[in-house]
């Protein structure tokens, strides 16, 4: 008999890169956010259950030791890791020569940081410690000869008392430091990730100059992270290492140590592929230390991981990766920029400026010569920090402060989609390999003479329910199986899609059989279920598990578990499944690196067209994003003070966005047509941290690069773009397109009548103001108190407020009693008033680009104008409408100037200009700065 079968449903329309790409484990988004997990963790309970993971064995909680003799036992243990770790480091990090000295002493550094005690912070030597160890913690940014020369000397005469004397002069607190060791390693850790892990993990608690005082908790799911992390971390960019850290280890007692988990990992990424080799493997997956549900990967590490520095260099120039490893296309190298005869898309006035300085100075006269220099922005000065490193000082030299720029001056990366790349090859390869299995098991499973009359699909499952002597089979969903948490327990035995592509492995078959297969009978899968007596949430369990479930608590609920029932699943079943799941995991990283549009479906863009792309902007380096904040506090006699200070804040633009770190812009465009001539046309361009940096500080926050002319730097990015794309024209659409789009009003304001009015008290005075369109119609309403009086000011302007000031300002000063009801108070505009919702878009659309555009086309006599774009003849159909738009339209001198010479990266023209009134506007405008309501 024919069974209906439910429909497989769209696994990924939300995706989000680094919860799907790395942790594809973790399935129920909502769970992590839970109260309950909170709590969990709070009471160092391991929440496996709850996340629907394998518990690892061998976690728990770590206790700093307090037996002397485990103590010194430990330091050999401890000492002769790290002799190991050093011993087998790459070639590039060796101690064994002089030369590859410096290599060890700043990968080593990395990993201690500034790790030291407060005794390395003073002036003085601590007593007993080794002048070289010194030499090492105060200058841990320089090569020294000495510190090479000791390692070099411990690890030859296998020194391990020696090697523990060193950490704890370096500040390592060795009592906790050995424990974390040692349960890293107990729970299938390998050495050469536990010993450096853990003095990361100890000093990111302590902070190099104190004890460790709490116990760290680590969890199943800790491990599990780490495992995946350790995973992907040959092939992650560093640049990127920081957001991966962040995120496996968010919620976790990991979480919060940050920059020392980073430092670990970049140490760990450098020196991976001289341990993986064919002798060493990393449990993914399942439970690290008992085998179940581990992929063990045994890669030779010459043909797989260890790949030397040359091939990385090729990996990245065939990625089109930039310095800092970001995948910047279609934003080409300075070198490649040269080479193909073109100047770089972004240049430094301020760094051209500095060749001009004299070759000595003072820090006062080389200040003053670089502020007076014309084209030179303060913006770009004061972001670069030269200011403050310039002030006080006597003696400084051109080429000092040339060196300061090359590493401090502000630059800016872009990420552009779609992109492809070499990875993308990798994963396509992969998918058509699943994909081929999973087709030919369905098939193989279809031919089975008890589904001749069942359509078999891989989104729906058998399973026989056993009860006592009865057995029942059944069709399950994906969601049903997973909501039973077998399938959860099927997911421990997929490996991520990036080992996937490195082994050829899509899951540990044997792993499950070990783990769940009958006695017997091999082939089928037990799972004995229980279910919560408080909750009815059912779980799965391996036989061997069954009297440990039997009436355990459940965490959550208080209830207890019972044996209700056992679910039996032909291998088939399982296989079929684990490849679905597999294919669904290789789709989401497959859009993580060929990095599809987000942004580019109907609601979002205009009709027509082709071509459609998007480019981010962002900050360039792994730092924060820089601010100026005002800073509050007390002077001479309590009164109260106020200063403005730079600091920085960990900014990431929203994730229904592009959940970019320091982004500070994006655009989105399309290929159109105009007169048989090739156009690059705006569909949108915005700055999310506008509107975020008012969110998470109101006015404290003064200022902060491009925050007045990010629009000017994309429509200055978008003219190279077209000059180096073959495009005749940019087309900037108008503020009535984008607000159309989303919903949003532009009313035009052509006066307002004002009606004053008081309490039944004769006090508060408030105003009720009535604004009208043309033919008198009424457009809205709104009040305001006499506080309130300035921003209807600036709402309507102060030339249109000077016909209201005098009656306004005199009922507020005499309130006057008789009756108020026929009192009115007009002003007509000379010109229409833009207000309502889609207000933002129309100060920047209408007026600050174009304005912009008009003043930066000038000087190549480059026509900026308005026209009107058919939507239709952008791919040959008939009549879907026109677009308005400002085109500006490049010229031959144009073209060959922003590719030759470059564009000026910071540019703001005309004080007090349209441009800068248009500037201010955007910033002011909070729902200026969104997508749409859609998207946030």
């Amino acid at each position: 008999m024919e069974k209906k079968i439910e429909q497989p449903t769209e696994q990924y329309e939300e995706f989000d890169y680094l919860s799907d790409f790395y942790f594809p484990l973790k399935e129920v988004e909502d769970k992590y956010s839970s109260p309950i997990l909170k709590r969990l963790r709070e009471n160092e309970i391991d929440p496996h259950e709850f996340l629907g993971i394998e518990k690892v064995e061998g976690t728990g909680v770590v206790k700093r030791i307090e037996d002397k003799a485990d103590l010194e036992e430990g330091k050999k243990t401890f000492g002769q890791s790290f002799i190991d770790f050093i011993k087998d480091a790459p070639e590039a990090a060796a101690v064994s020569t002089a030369e590859a000295g410096v290599n060890l002493s700043n990968n080593l550094v990395q990993l201690f940081g500034a790790g030291t005690n407060m005794v390395f912070k003073g002036s003085e030597k601590g007593d007993g410690i080794s002048q070289a160890t010194t030499e090492f913690a105060q200058g841990y940014n320089k090569s020294s000869e000495e510190i090479i020369s000791k390692l070099t000397q411990y690890t030859e005469d296998n020194d391990v008392n020696g090697v523990s004397q060193l950490m704890t002069d370096i500040g390592i607190d060795i009592a906790a430091t050995i424990p974390i060791q040692r349960m890293l390693k107990k729970t299938g850790v390998p050495s050469y990730v536990a010993t450096p892990l853990s003095f990361g993990l100890v000093y990111g608690m302590t902070g190099g100059d104190k004890e460790a005082e709490n116990n760290m908790f680590i969890d199943s799911e800790t491990i599990h992270g780490l495992n995946e992390l350790l995973g992907v971390l040959p092939d992650t960019p560093e640049s990127e290492i920081a957001e991966l850290v962040a995120t496996t280890f968010e919620g976790t007692a990991w979480g919060a140590l940050g920059d020392r988990l980073v430092k670990v990992f970049k140490v760990v990424k450098n020196n991976v592929p001289a341990y993986m080799n064919p002798q060493t493997s990393i449990s993914m997956g399942g439970a690290a230390a008992t085998g179940e549900g581990a992929i063990k990967v045994q890669e030779n590490a010459q043909d797989n991981l260890n790949v030397e520095n040359q091939n990385l260099d090729e990996e990245k120039k065939t990625l089109n990766f930039d310095e800092d490893n970001q995948i910047s296309s279609p934003m080409p190298g300075d070198d490649e920029m040269a080479s193909a005869g073109l100047g770089a898309v972004f240049k430094s006035i301020l760094k051209e400026t500095a060749k001009k300085l004299p070759a000595k100075g003072n820090g006062e006269q080389f200040l003053g010569q670089l502020k007076n220099t014309p084209g030179l922005k303060q913006q770009e000065l004061k972001w670069s920090g030269l200011d403050d490193f310039l002030k006080g000082k006597k003696n400084v030299t051109k080429e000092e402060v040339k060196d300061y720029l090359e590493k401090n001056t502000l630059d800016v990366s872009e990420v552009a989609f779609p992109r492809v790349s070499k990875d993308a090859d990798n994963f396509n390869e992969l998918l058509n390999k699943v994909k081929t299995e999973k087709n030919n098991l369905l098939q193989e499973i279809q031919n089975l003479p008890q589904n001749k009359n069942i359509l078999i699909d891989s989104y729906n499952y058998k399973l026989t329910i056993v009860s006592g002597k009865n057995k029942t089979e059944e069709m399950v969903s994906m969601k049903t199986l997973e909501d039973v948490f077998i399938g959860q327990r099927l997911n421990t035995y997929i490996a991520p899609p990036a080992l996937q592509t490195r082994t050829g492995k899509v899951f540990n078959k044997q792993g499950l059989i070990d783990d769940f297969g009958k006695k017997g009978d091999p082939n089928t899968l037990e799972f004995y279920m229980f279910e919560d007596s408080v909750s009815g949430r059912m779980t799965a369990v391996r036989k061997i598990d069954v009297k440990d479930y039997t009436n355990k608590e459940d965490p959550f609920s208080g209830g207890k578990y019972k044996f209700t029932y056992k679910d039996e699943m032909d291998i088939k079943e399982a296989e079929k499944y684990m490849l679905q799941k597999s294919e669904d995991k290789i789709n989401r990283a497959l859009k993580a690196v060929s990095g599809t549009t987000k942004f580019g479906g109907p609601g979002y863009v205009e009709p027509g067209g082709k071509d459609y792309k998007e480019l981010v902007f962002k900050l360039k380096g792994d730092g924060n994003y820089p601010i100026e904040k005002l800073r509050y506090g007390t002077g001479l006699g309590n009164k109260a003070i106020t200063r403005k200070e730079k600091t920085e804040f960990p900014y990431r633009s929203p994730a229904v966005h592009f959940g970019t770190k320091n982004e500070f812009a994006h655009v989105r465009f399309k290929t159109r047509m105009l007169n048989g001539k090739k156009v690059l046309s705006v569909e949108e361009m915005q700055s999310d941290i506008v509107q975020d940096m008012g969110r998470n500080f109101g006015e404290k926050v003064t200022d902060f690069p491009f925050k007045n002319n990010w629009y000017e730097l994309v429509s200055k990015r978008l003219i190279r773009y077209a000059a180096d794309n073959g495009f005749d024209s940019v087309a900037i659409p108008k503020g009535s397109t984008i607000a159309s789009r989303y919903k949003q009003k532009i009313d035009n304001v052509v006066k307002v009548n004002v009606q004053p009015k008081l309490t039944e008290a004769g006090t508060d005075p408030h105003f009720v103001v009535t604004y009208f369109g043309a033919g008198n119609r009424q457009i809205t309403r709104k009040s305001f108190y006499s506080e309130e009086l300035n921003k209807l000011e600036k709402e309507i302007g102060t030339k249109n407020y000077s016909q209201l000031k005098d009656n306004i300002d005199n009922f507020v000063k005499n309130r006057p009693t008789e009756d108020l009801k026929n009192t009115r108070y007009f002003a007509d505009f000379d010109k229409p008033l833009i207000l309502g919702t889609g207000k933002g878009k129309t100060d920047l659309y209408d007026k600050a680009i174009p304005s912009f555009l008009k003043k930066y086309s000038k000087k190549w006599n480059a026509k900026v104008y308005e026209e009107e774009l058919d939507l239709g003849l952008a791919y040959g159909s008939e009549g879907t409408g026109k677009i308005p738009v400002t085109i500006i339209q490049l010229t031959d001198d144009m073209k060959k100037s922003v590719q030759q010479d470059g564009q000026a990266l910071f540019e703001i023209f005309g004080i007090g200009s349209a441009t800068a009134v248009g500037a201010n506007a955007v910033s002011d405008s909070m729902k200026n700065n969104t997508i749409s309501q859609k998207t946030n």
